[in-house]
């Protein structure tokens, strides 16, 4: 087997080097939400109110049927 040359054990020897000083990084670009997540978003969010409020008509009707001010 071959022997390694001066230029290859000073490459080994920095890749080494680089690996001990940072062990590992987080990307630091930010992935931006994609059109059909913030529509998902937004239409469960409106879901929600809109659960809601029926819920809350449904309650106040049933809350005032059987009331008959005289």
């Amino acid at each position: 087997m071959p022997h390694k040359t001066k230029r290859q054990k000073l490459a080994s020897q920095n890749r080494r080097e680089q690996v001990a000083k940072s062990p590992v990084e987080e990307p630091k670009h930010h992935v931006q939400p994609t059109a059909v997540t913030v529509f998902k978003q937004d239409f469960r969010k409106s879901l929600v109110v809109i659960a809601f409020i029926t819920a809350l008509e449904i309650i106040t009707y049933f809350g005032t049927m059987y009331y008959h001010p005289r």
